[in-house]
Parts: C-alpha cells; structure tokens; sequence
C-alpha cells in the first residue's frame, strides 16, 4: 500500500459498511488501485449510498483516464524544484492525482513516487521556523524523519472549488528556484473589498461614528502571504484597523471605580507625512480581569471536520491548537464539542476540564471528511453551549474553519441572519480562521461582525497561543458589547476629517443612539486603537488629490454675491473653551438591552503637546501606512515601504522590531 496511511476499514467477517470510516486517503488509494478487491467493493458499496463521497470518487476516477497518458510527468518530476511547485499544483485544482505509469520497468503509482522524491528532497532539512510548518503545510517534524504527514489527505483537500478539466501535459507551471512555490490564486480565499474612508467636511458631516472592532485576521494573513507565500497580499485582504490592533499598544487602565469600563486615551500631533495637517490617535482600553477573578468559563469548540480540513495547517493544527488550551483552562471550566462537515454533530457534551484525558481524545479522533454544513453547526453549538448557560460566568463559541460552507445555509445575508438570532442569546462567539488556498475571509469576518465576536486568523502554533492562551481571559470575558464610538468634531478647529479604516463599522450618526444597531463586544484588557487625519481650519489638505473647481462654480458664487448687493461674512462657530473634539462612547453591559453612556472632550493641543507625542504615536502610523501601501490606498503621498521604516524608533521594542523585518520583506518582494 503506497504512503503512510491509516486503514480505516473495518475487517472484520461481519461488516455494517454505514459505519464505515471512508476518507480522503481511502478514496485516493481506490483511485490509483493500491486497494484489494473487498476494499474497493466495499467503498464501492458505501459511496452508492453517499453521493458526497460517490462524487469525490468520480472525480478523481475522471481525472486518473485523463492523464493517465502523460509521460511528460516522469522527467519533471526528477528536478526537486519542479516537484515542489507540482505538489501546489496538484492542491491547487483539488480532486486530481495523477497516476503515473511504467517507471523503472514497473507499474508504480503517482502517490508513491511522490512519496519518494519528496522523501529525497527533505533530507537536508533547512532551520525550523516558529509555527513549525513548512509553506506546504508541512510539519518538519515529519519532514525530519522522512515522512510526509497525511500527504493524500493534504493534497485532496486544499481541492479548489471548481473541477477543472485539465491536462497536466499542457499545464505544468513552469519550473522556478526552491523553495518558492506559486500558489493558488488570491480569488479563492474570499477577500471583498472595501471602499476605503474619504476626507469629509465637518460642516456636512460633523460626527464620525463606527463601531468597535477587535479583529486581527487581517494582519495575520499578510505575514502568511509574506513570510510564506514570498508575495504581497491582495490588497483587498488589508483592513487597516486590524493590522494597527494586532499590536499591544500598552494604554492607561481604567480606575478601579469606573463607571466606564473603557479608558480613553487621545494624543494628537503633527502629521508623520504632512505636518501642517494633525493625526489623532485614539486608544480605548477595556478594564483588566485577573485569571482567579474570571468566572466560570462555558466553552463549545465548533469544528470544521469537511474534507476541506484535512492539511495539517488545518485540522491538524486546529487539534494541537485545542489541546493546548485544554491544558491552559482551569479544572472548573468546562468544555463541550461539535462538529460539522455533511451534518452537525455533538462528539462531547459539556464536560469539566479537570477531565483533560477525555476531552484531548476526543480532538485527536477528528478526521477530515465530507461537505460543509456550518449552519446547522452553529445552531447545534449554540443549543449545546446554551445547556450550561451560566448567567454570571463566561459563555462562548470557537469556531474553527476555513469559512468554505458549501451545504445549508451558504448565502452571506442568510448567514447574517442566522448569527444574529443565535447571538441574541447572550453566548458570545470566537472565529478562527485556518488554511490557505480555498479560505473564505468574507464569510468568516461576517459571522464575527453579526455574532458580537472577534475574528482572528492562526496560522501557527505561536499565533494559537497567542490568541487561545497569553489573551485567552481577556478576550473570553466580555466587559461590554455593542461598543460604538462617536467623535463630535469642532468646526471652529476642524476644517475636515479621515478615519483610517473600520469601513465596514462606519455607521451613520444615528445609529449611535440606536440601541437596536448592533456593534462589537470587548474583552477585558483588550485595547483599540483609531487613528483619525485632521485638516484644521485655514489649512489645505496636502493628503488629497488636488481638483480644480468648476469655472461655473465661481460664476455662480459671484453672481450670487451680486444679487445680493451686500457683502459675504462668513459662519462663526463657539469655540467652546478650545475643544478640537468630543469622543462619545456608548455601550451595553453583556446580559443589558439598554445602553450606557459617557463622554470626554479633548482640547485643540499646545505647540508643547504635539512637540512631545510618544514613541507609540509615529509607529502607529507606521502600521497604518504600511497596510495603506499594500492596499493601494489614495492617501500615501506615494509612500513607499522606506517611509514606514523611517517612522519606527531605533530604540525598538519586540513586536516593533518583528514589524520592522516583515516591512523588510514586503519591500524585498516588491522590488
């Protein structure tokens, strides 16, 4: 039998072929022939009466009778390089291996002789990086022992979502240098752009409101495409305000008698681009929680298990990821689990984390397989997490996918929806998003956006921790949800305004008093950071584009100005004791219908003031303009990736100087 794969099929003399296992690896292995007789009669028998399954089994049968001719395959497979970039085409158009016939003299299948090339050209293994995964999704674990894990498995289920009828002969990729490969196009991860913030007068539009957001996917998936992919990301992947909050921006706390659970924090100066114009950061910090003051955690792990999962940068490291939380949580937290691919099931009801054992074997017996129902896996999950619902305590759902819903309910506005409804009912949500190449990143924000959740993207053992376990009792505990801000701005000071991202939070001025509009909920000790540009009074605005006024406007205002035969003044404003602006938050506790609400003026600042902004000033901007440049934004003054580096301090901090070698290697790719 070719690979290392685990036989799933029962053997025994009397077989109930409904409660057959028949996966991927299964299913590969009957393709290329390396079953007997009674496994492929009884995969035969199973698929009849799952079309699912019968369907991946076509596929791949279509695809062995077309290629099965194409002895081109047996001399490119001998350069290392050009067997790398063959591995991501193989992922890249999914239910596809290609048989490969008569080599050496002998009948040998496609899988096994990639099983040994790659075996070949891993043996002289290259430093381990910190997520531990190799940019096929790789572990080097394996790779240092000379085994590939679960290679059918990586290769069928990175499947793209359409079957192309192609010919490997007249569609290999052309060769390239190792290790880079090429990957799979930006269109099949799911990105949606938005149509980004714009200079607005505070005549016409005097309130910016948006609310909360504490997301951090966006940034996570350039480094992936980055550090990984050796490319830029779309530019339609960058929302600005998650890469500028995937930092720890380090703001004064709350007092400990607060009425406000947040803490805001404002500095304004000079431009970093444009010093005539201002730049306002506004930092909101969430009250702390201590770990032995966090109540009682309800947790429900709702878990991708279709055969889209099954590369090890997925489920697998879904389950690493899990586990290791496990052994984070406290024994008097509890754990159920759900799972969802053709339906949703309940694999552990709710359970006492003291009982590690039990809930650990569980994760390790998930398997990839099948569709992707999410829909009725979030309302199972829900129902179970609602089950040991406890008013007081912490109740939450992780979602961990790659967003490829393709059964139930898959429409976007549908989905809205649904997540809305199982939100009203007090159990918070957790997205994580895994995997590359097929990943939907608009459907996973929607599902964060509308479920009063916070959507983060894991791409490694690090980032797991990061976000499951170093911030897993702030972001647990919500403080408040439906957090939305207000800036009232003077227009006695403030000729005009640009909030640097939160596009898809921007709500109209209305809404902030609207206690039935929906926004985001915060964690304890989660901070959030906004960045406004401001053009004050009497300035022009140098960030704009320039456009000349129509001739036919200034016919019109002087002819206006002579029928009236007197002459013009202009509008006079209350400066109201030098405010520049007022910040307005209003939020609602996490079990409360109605919403609170406070206020904190902010004064125009002193030529002191701007001299003397903190170091974290010019490199928030710093963040802000890097995703600008990568989004191919209009306000940059044609920036380039030097003009971020010269805003980060020598002096650096750690999570600056990790910045600093990521914009390195943007700038490397870009030139």
């Amino acid at each position: 039998m070719a690979g290392n794969f685990t036989n799933n099929t029962n053997n025994n003399t009397t077989k109930n072929v409904s409660e057959l296992k028949i996966d991927d690896d299964r299913l590969v292995l009957y393709a290329i022939g390396e079953l007997t007789a009674d496994e492929m009669a009884d995969i035969d028998e199973y698929a009849f009466t799952h079309p699912e399954t019968n369907a991946k089994l076509e596929g791949l049968l279509e695809i062995v009778d077309l290629i099965e001719s194409s002895p081109e395959l047996q001399q490119a497979l001998e350069d290392p390089g050009v067997l790398a970039e063959f591995l991501i085409f193989l992922a890249s158009f999914g239910n596809k291996l290609w048989p490969w016939r008569q080599k050496n003299g002998k009948k040998t299948s496609l899988l096994a002789a990639i099983k040994q090339k790659f075996q070949e050209w891993t043996r002289n293994v290259e430093p381990e990086p910190e997520d531990g995964l190799d940019e096929f999704g790789f572990s080097y674990e394996a790779k240092r022992t000379g085994r590939s894990f679960g290679l059918g498995r990586a290769l069928f289920s990175l499947r793209s979502p359409v079957l192309h009828d192609v010919c490997c002969c007249c569609s290999m990729p052309s060769s390239f240098e190792p290790p880079v490969p090429q990957f799979i196009p930006n269109a099949l991860d799911g990105f949606t752009a938005e149509k980004k913030n714009v200079f607005l007068t505070v005549t016409d539009n005097p309130f910016s409101t948006f609310g909360l957001d504490v997301d951090t996917a966006s940034y996570t998936l350039a480094k992936q495409y980055i550090k990984k992919r050796n490319q830029l990301p779309p530019p339609e992947s960058v929302r600005e305000e998650e890469y500028i909050n995937f930092f720890d921006w380090c703001l004064p706390k709350p007092e400990k008698d607060s009425v406000c659970p947040f803490k805001p924090t404002v500095e304004i100066g000079p431009h970093p681009l444009k010093p005539n114009l201002l730049l306002a950061k506004i930092g909101i910090q969430g009250k702390t929680q201590s770990r032995e003051n966090v109540p009682a955690i309800n947790l429900t792990y709702l878990i991708d298990v279709s055969g889209s999962m099954g590369a090890e940068n997925k489920l697998e490291l879904i389950k690493k990821s899990l586990c290791n939380q496990v052994d984070f949580l406290r024994e008097e937290d509890s754990i159920s689990i759900v799972t969802y691919s053709d339906t949703a099931k309940v694999l552990l009801s709710s359970t006492p984390v003291k009982n590690r054992k039990e809930i650990k074997s569980v994760i390790h017996s998930l398997y990839a397989d099948g569709c992707t129902n999410a829909s009725d896996g979030l309302v199972l999950a829900y129902r179970e997490n609602k089950k040991r619902f406890d008013s007081k305590g912490v109740n939450r759902v992780i979602l961990c996918s790659d967003g490829d819903f393709n059964v139930g309910v898959t429409d976007r506005d549908e989905l809205k929806s649904l997540i809305k409804q199982q939100a009203q009912s007090g159990v918070f949500l957790t997205v994580l998003g895994f995997g590359m190449g097929n990943y939907k990143d608009n459907t996973m924000e929607t599902l964060a956006n509308y479920g009063q959740g916070s959507y983060h993207y894991i791409n490694s053992k690090k980032e797991a921790k990061r976000i499951l376990e170093d911030e897993n009792f702030g972001s647990m505990l919500a403080i408040a949800k439906d957090v939305k801000i207000q800036i009232d701005f003077n227009p006695a000071r403030v000729q005009s305004y640009r909030l640097i991202g939160y596009e898809n939070r921007v709500m109209e001025a209305q809404d902030f008093n609207n206690d039935k509009k929906e926004s985001g909920a915060i964690g304890a000790g989660q901070n959030v950071l906004a960045l406004y540009e401001i053009v004050p009074v009497g300035v022009v605005n140098e960030l704009e584009p320039s456009v000349d006024k129509s001739r036919y406007e200034k016919f019109h205002q002087t002819e206006q100005k002579a029928e009236q035969g007197e002459e013009q003044t202009t509008a006079s404003f209350d400066p109201l004791s030098n405010e520049l602006f007022l910040v307005k938050i209003r939020w609602k506790e996490p079990d409360a219908d109605a919403s609170q609400y406070q206020d904190f003026p902010v004064g125009d600042p002193t030529a002191e003031e701007k001299a003397n902004v903190s170091p974290d000033f010019r490199f928030a901007y710093a963040v802000a303009l890097f995703a600008q440049i990568l989004a191919n934004g209009n306000y940059t003054c044609n920036a380039k990736f030097d003009d971020v580096l010269k805003l980060i301090p020598e002096n650096r901090t750690e999570q600056q100087e990790k910045f600093v070698k990521l914009v390195e290697k943007a700038k490397k790719i870009n030139s």
